[in-house]
């Protein structure tokens, strides 16, 4: 009678508790991997990548982390939080010194994610703005983002492993990094 009664009460729990929580394009249940790859034209360029993120829940979610999984030869400058422009297409890669106009007004409300929250069904974006610190002929680059939170109750984490990459134009978008195994 115990283990009915102990049963019962844990499904009448978790019917009060959020469901779902944050899921970033790449990330699972598909594990899928894809690629920015950036194509700098002199030493130093910025670039802007974006990844992004969709609260899946019935409630609010706090952003607690955000961290760049693997890195090669590259200098992030920024981490940050943006809606997806005027467009609704959201952030690919950009230019950080000539973002498109259509961008503009998203990128220059850009906050801090941490302690940010994304309201259940928003979308937006986890903003990385790096630079090469290898030569402009040397593919180098990030792979993989995650991203942290509170507000649900489970997962409390996402992430991906997609590319984000700097290299000669042509080149291979691999950050010059061997594809992390599952």
């Amino acid at each position: 009678m115990l283990s009915v009664f102990t049963s019962a009460l844990v499904l009448g729990l978790a019917g009060c508790a959020p469901s779902g929580g944050l899921v970033i394009d790449g990330g699972a249940p598909d594990h899928g991997t894809s690629g920015s790859c950036f194509s700098p034209t002199y030493p130093g360029q910025e670039a802007v990548f974006g990844a992004g993120i969709v609260n899946e829940s019935d409630g609010d979610i706090t952003i607690t982390d955000v961290s760049v999984l693997a890195q090669n030869t590259v200098h992030i400058s920024e981490i940050a939080l943006a809606g997806p422009g005027d467009d609704d297409l959201g952030w690919g890669v950009s230019i950080a010194d000539d973002i498109w106009p259509t961008m503009r007004d998203a990128w220059e409300s850009r906050i801090d994610p941490i302690g940010a929250t994304v309201a259940p069904g928003e979308r937006v974006w986890i903003l990385i703005v790096a630079r090469t610190a290898g030569t402009l002929d040397q593919r180098t680059g990030m792979r993989g983002v995650r991203v942290e939170y509170d507000g649900a109750l489970w997962p409390r984490s996402t992430q991906n492993d997609n590319v984000y990459g700097f290299g000669p134009f042509g080149s291979e978008c691999d950050a010059g990094m061997e594809p992390r195994s599952h």
